[in-house]
């Protein structure tokens, strides 16, 4: 009996080895599918990889771009802690997996760290809106858009249209690689390409710059040829499947949607981006005079002078003066025409117009508010200039302005702009009463030099 148990014993205990072993082996069968199936992490995705530490390490010096860097669970010390700080300090995302999953995707020598390189460097998005392509503003933001021959023929369609730049998140989202450069043919190389940690929060800065945000989704309420794409435009591109995300969709001005005539009810993502982007191409050639005209809710302004530099007058009367002064003033140093409009209609006197320099200042009529008459007038004042701008903090105002065309600011945005035009103006009459350095010194350098002759002279 004990002879059969001692025969027994080294057949089951290598039998139980072998399925330790299986088990062991089971969770690396399981984690490394999902990290195949991510679009962003992939190699299979077409992404430059660079692996090892030392390498790794030196790219993060040399400022080579870099989408992403995979640490091993267990792996720790060493210049570890130098790649984590300088990848913390440039905004890379880091990432933590199995060091099974590095060792089946990059073979056994990767020390535990690997990276994914992106094929061009990528921008900042105040470097997207100051880039000039000679049209109208339009950028192009992606919202977790994953498949990256999408995000390649949506590039392709950006440089086709003169697109400032396209916007992506760093996370859940393709970044630039190799296939994305390959389905782009070419356009990775003129398209400049901002990635940034939170899309709304992009959005909200382009709302800051002027833009108007447009987004393409499938329950959008205004079809989207009915738009007028003349002015700074951001087009808001959803993922493919579920489209736009909700706090995305709540942030854009409008919800445009493509006509759906067939059975399906949703299009690729770079087809709706085509097809918006071509519509907004159309829309900025359409004929229009060359200049700019500001038009200003004067009363909606004067609301907001508490939190500016003209706060300090309180009679409205005299609040209107200074506003319209301080009107003129920016009408001159912008080159811009300016129309300020007043609510009068209560008065029950005729709508009038007074011209104070180059500002027109309007007093509506009976029946008519200010908001009516700027939304009057703004589709008649868009075929006269190359841009109008509204400046309002009235939402509904603000969305009737958009839909004929005009840019916005808001109240306190155009006060700051005042203010710094003052502060401009300011600096460069001062700078105009001192007399130039340069002038100074040689003013110096001749005493000096009369001073020595007379010494030597003297002295002689």
């Amino acid at each position: 009996m004990r002879a059969n148990r001692r025969r027994s014993n080294p057949r089951e205990a290598r039998a139980a080895r072998r399925d330790q072993a299986g088990r062991r082996e089971k969770p690396d069968k399981r984690v490394e599918p999902v990290a195949q199936n991510r679009a962003d992490e992939v190699d299979a995705m077409g992404a430059g990889a660079i692996v090892g530490r030392h390498p790794v390490l030196e790219a993060l010096k040399s400022g080579r771009p870099i989408n992403k860097i995979l640490v091993a669970d267990s792996a720790e010390g060493g210049s570890l802690v130098e790649i984590l700080g300088r990848a913390r300090s440039a905004g890379i995302v880091v990432q933590s997996v199995p060091r099974q999953s590095l060792s089946r995707m990059f073979g056994d020598a990767h020390q535990g760290v690997a990276a994914y390189v992106a094929p061009r460097a990528y921008v900042e998005l105040d470097d997207v809106l100051a880039r000039d392509t000679g049209q109208p503003p339009l950028v192009l933001l992606l919202d977790e858009v994953t498949d990256p021959a999408n995000f390649g023929a949506i590039l392709r369609t950006a440089e086709a249209t003169a697109v400032q730049g396209v916007v992506i998140p760093k996370r859940r989202a393709v970044p630039l690689t190799e296939t994305v450069a390959k389905a782009a043919a070419g356009a990775v190389e003129y398209v400049p390409v901002a990635r940034v940690a939170n899309l709304v929060q992009a959005m909200e800065r382009l709302k800051e710059a002027g833009y108007w945000l447009v987004g393409a989704d499938v329950a959008g309420t205004h079809l989207y040829t009915e738009v007028d794409y003349r002015g700074a435009m951001a087009l808001v591109i959803g993922a493919e499947g579920k489209g736009l995300s909700r706090l995305v969709k709540e942030h854009c001005d409008y919800l445009v949607r493509l006509p759906m005539l067939g059975h399906l009810q949703s299009l690729n993502a770079s087809v709706a981006a085509g097809s918006c982007c071509m519509k907004s191409s159309a829309s900025a050639r359409s004929p229009r005079r060359g200049g700019k005209c500001l038009m200003v809710d004067g009363y909606n302004v004067i609301a907001r002078m508490n939190h500016s530099s003209l706060h300090d007058v309180e009679d409205v009367d005299e609040q209107r003066d200074r506003l319209v002064a301080s009107l003129a003033e920016y009408a001159a140093y912008a080159g811009e025409d300016v129309i300020v409009v007043f609510d009068a209609h209560h008065t029950g006197e005729p709508e009038r117009a007074v011209h104070a320099g180059p500002v027109t200042v309007v007093y509506t009529g009976p029946g008519e508010t200010a908001d009516q008459y700027i939304e009057r007038e703004v589709y008649r004042l868009r075929d006269m200039y190359r841009q109008v701008t509204v400046a309002t903090s009235d939402a509904a105002e603000q969305q009737v302005a958009f839909g004929g065309g005009a840019l916005r600011i808001s109240a306190d945005g155009l006060l700051r702009r005042l203010d710094e035009m003052r502060a401009a103006v300011r600096a460069i009459t001062e700078e105009r009463a001192q007399p130039a350095p340069s002038r100074v010194m040689d003013h110096l350098q001749d005493e000096v030099a009369r001073l020595l002759e007379s010494w030597r002279r003297h002295h002689d």
